[in-house]
């Protein structure tokens, strides 16, 4: 026994700490090795497909623009710019484009920027961020004009569908002034903008718009030929509206393939504070095939007196028909449960507005309707 116990002495002495489950250690380590190579290679695999994404997503989005402003420029506008960049990898498509420049002889019109930025994550491409400079240059006309902002923002949701639909957009703007290169200035305080998908028909969409504290000076009212002394401004001017469009806004209609246009307009309020007078309107209104509108607005003022002679100063009312118009509004405010406050009911209709028998003035006009297929 004594010969037995030196040898098993022996042999654990010479086999280490470990030999008495050698093989099971081994085969539990050769296990997790593998286990860990293959994560690893998924790992790598997935990595690899995500930069490919990231690397196919910026060049088609590089190229959809460098198409979409040929088309654009295959018209009547013309787009420029002097360099396009698409940064942001790996979980993020940021567009930059430097100088970009757009001009239409025809509108008369022209628009240049130091940059403009659309920002998106590139695990929702469809919903875009864009970001505009602080200093932008307008020329409408022969009037040249800087627009400054202290922000100036939009952010831009689309369906995902093969035509990207519009679903829902704000724009923000604040502090924002409109300077002129030869004198004068308009200032806005703050700017928003919105639209969503409505309920009411196909192709439809609420939008919302509100401004506040718009002061126009005495040199840009002499510029623009504004036909009243804005010197108090507009203090709040607020839309809600849904607006019924011929045919979905989506990326034929940006690329100017197809149009989309307006037929039928539903004013749930707009409401106006310009110095001492409120006025506040709603209506239904149809835009016929000429661009003219059909319906009816009711439009209210408070106080009536003040905001007849406004309507009279900016010309919405002839000056031959102007004493009329104020005994109509005379005899309506007698009849008025608020003393202070009128309510005219207006019509649209032949490209005339109408109170009564009386012809205020010439209707609005949109644009006829064109048809441009796809």
């Amino acid at each position: 026994p004594c010969a037995l116990v030196r040898l098993w002495l022996c042999v654990m002495i010479a086999a280490g700490p470990y030999a008495s489950c050698p093989i099971n250690t081994s085969q539990s380590w050769v296990k997790r090795g593998a286990k860990m190579r293959l994560l690893l290679v998924i790992v790598i695999s997935l990595g690899a497909a995500w930069g490919s994404f990231w690397v196919w997503g910026a060049r088609a989005l590089e190229q959809a623009v460098v198409r979409g402003l040929a088309d654009l420029s295959a018209g009547d506008m013309m787009a420029e710019y002097d360099a396009l960049a698409v940064r942001g990898f790996p979980n993020r498509f940021d567009l930059t484009l430097e100088r970009p420049r757009l001009r239409s002889e025809t509108l008369g019109f022209a628009w240049q920027a130091p940059f403009f930025q659309t920002l998106a994550l590139s695990y929702r491409p469809n919903s875009v961020i864009a970001v505009w400079p602080h200093d932008q240059t307008l020329e409408l006309g022969q009037n040249r004009f800087t627009l400054r902002s202290k922000d100036l923002r939009a952010s831009v949701t689309l369906g995902v569908a093969a035509n990207l639909p519009l679903d829902h957009m704000v724009l923000v703007g604040q502090e924002l002034a409109l300077v002129a290169d030869n004198g004068g200035q308009a200032d806005l305080a703050n700017m928003r903008f919105a639209t969503r998908p409505g309920l009411a028909a196909v192709n439809s969409h609420d939008i919302g718009f509100e401004i506040a504290d718009l002061r126009f000076d005495r040199a840009l009212r002499a510029q623009l030929g504004l036909p009243f002394d804005w010197a108090g401004g507009v203090d709040r001017l607020r839309v809600d509206a849904t607006l019924v469009f011929d045919a979905p806004l989506d990326r034929f209609v940006m690329a100017g393939t197809q149009n989309a246009q307006i037929q039928a307009i539903t004013l749930r309020e707009a409401s106006l504070r310009l110095g001492d007078v409120d006025f506040s309107a709603n209506g239904a209104l149809t835009v016929l095939s000429d661009g003219g509108l059909d319906g009816t607005l009711t439009l209210a003022a408070r106080p009536w007196q003040s905001g007849r002679d406004l309507i009279v100063a900016l010309g919405l009312v002839g000056p031959k028909d102007a004493a009329q118009f104020s005994r109509m509004m005379e005899v309506m405010a007698g009849l008025s449960p608020d003393p202070s406050a009128i309510e005219l009911p207006l019509r649209l209709k032949d490209g005339v507005i109408r109170l009564g028998p009386l012809v205020l003035g010439p209707a609005p006009r949109l644009a006829p309707r064109v048809s441009v297929g796809r």
